[in-house]
């Protein structure tokens, strides 16, 4: 439009409510527009971070993430173990309700043995509190209804019975033959609390279950260290290769935590050749967790080689400077495993509130002595081999 149409078309307040009228006129010619000498290269990729800008994004991120650490802290505090709540002459087997569900069964006597994660599951999810709507029951519910009828002495064939049906209404699938792995079920089950409770309430169980590690990975060629601040990880999952000659659980645990990486680039130098050295440290300690000894290959073939198991297993060296929580840790429960992948049997042993060691091969349930836990654990119990351990802080 010409200056003139425009100033035809001009409004004030007191026209709202007139309708315009414009003069009509030929449509314009299109012309070709060349880019402003400003808008030139805004497809050019942004040049990369300098080294400088990198650590002032790194520094930022740790600050955010030890504000995260601190609350973890804050959160896993608000539950202290109650072990008068957990009563000896209350612990039973469970009852094998398919024929294949040993491997269920054995996962949740460790459960039911944490005291921490009982506690959390009573006291902090309250069924009139309950947020889950969908149609599918809610797995929360149906394990804390376990854990109270496990605790009170009675029965628990009808509760197990709930459990099966709540984990089949949220599409939980047996492996081949109806086998399954405990450690699937425990990362389903996570999965599950995850989606289905309120954020409040997951946050308290990932405080008390999770560790938040830093890692730092050294160029061997320009010595340049490049960070990584608030990796969460939920067990500790041992590598059994390479292996240590005389080594023990606690050997491997560090190996797991300090080692080298192959095909890393270097932020600095570009290098990619050289193996880096690569090292973790604990910026947020679990009051439980567990370690998962990686007893499968990709093809399935079991690797039944004996490792020493530790009574105790202490952290505090792997802490980060600002980590001042007690990382001393004893172990609770063992999930061992008999056979193959495919066809095998499961079996747990765990410490009650009294200190007694008893095996629960489904809904047989046996006394062992604490000396025979650790070295049978170590070079095999029979043909049993350990695959899940579970450790808790160290009462005091």
């Amino acid at each position: 439009m010409s200056p003139t149409t425009r100033s035809s078309t001009k409004r004030t307040l007191e026209d709202a409510n007139t309708p315009i009228t414009t003069t009509e006129e030929p449509p314009a010619k299109v012309q070709k527009v060349s880019a402003a000498p400003g808008l030139k290269g805004v497809n050019v990729p942004a040049s990369p971070l300098s080294i400088k800008d990198k650590r002032v994004y790194e520094t930022r991120t740790k600050f955010t993430k030890s504000l995260d650490v601190r609350r973890r802290r804050r959160l896993a505090n608000n539950v202290r173990p109650v072990w008068s709540e957990m009563p000896a002459s209350a612990q039973q087997g469970m009852r094998n309700l398919s024929g294949v569900l040993c491997y269920r069964n054995s996962l949740l006597q460790s459960l039911v043995h944490q005291p921490q994660f009982c506690r959390w599951l009573v006291a902090q999810h309250q069924p009139q509190h309950c947020i889950w709507v969908e149609k599918t029951p809610c797995v929360a519910c149906g394990l804390r209804n376990l854990v109270q009828v496990y605790w009170s002495g009675k029965s628990v064939v009808q509760a197990l019975k709930d459990v099966d049906r709540i984990f089949n209404a949220n599409n939980w699938q047996n492996g081949m033959g109806g086998q399954e792995d405990p450690e699937e079920q425990l990362t389903w089950l996570v999965n599950k609390f995850s989606e289905q409770l309120p954020s409040s309430h997951y946050s308290v169980f990932e405080a008390l279950t999770r560790f938040v590690l830093d890692s730092s990975t050294t160029c061997k060629t320009c010595g340049h260290i490049s960070s990584t601040v608030g990796d969460i990880e939920g067990s500790l999952a041992v590598d059994l290769l390479p292996r240590i000659k005389g080594g023990d659980l606690a050997a491997y645990v560090q190996q797991n935590l300090s080692y080298i990486v192959s095909g890393y680039k270097c932020d600095s130098c570009k290098d990619a050749a050289l193996d880096k050295q690569r090292s973790r440290k604990i910026a947020h300690s679990p009051d439980f967790f567990t370690v998962q000894l990686k007893r499968f290959d990709w093809m399935g073939k079991k690797d039944s080689y004996p490792i020493p198991i530790n009574p105790l297993l202490d952290l505090n060296s792997n802490r980060t400077p600002n980590n001042k929580t007690d990382s001393k840790y004893e172990l609770s429960a063992i999930v061992l495993h008999q056979g193959t992948l495919e066809s095998g049997h499961y079996i747990c042993m765990s410490r009650g509130s009294n200190g007694q060691w008893l095996k629960f091969d489904d809904d047989i349930v046996s006394r062992i002595p604490e000396s025979a836990v650790f070295t049978s654990a170590g070079k095999k119990y029979g043909s049993f081999t350990p695959y899940l351990l579970f450790y808790q802080r160290v009462r005091k």
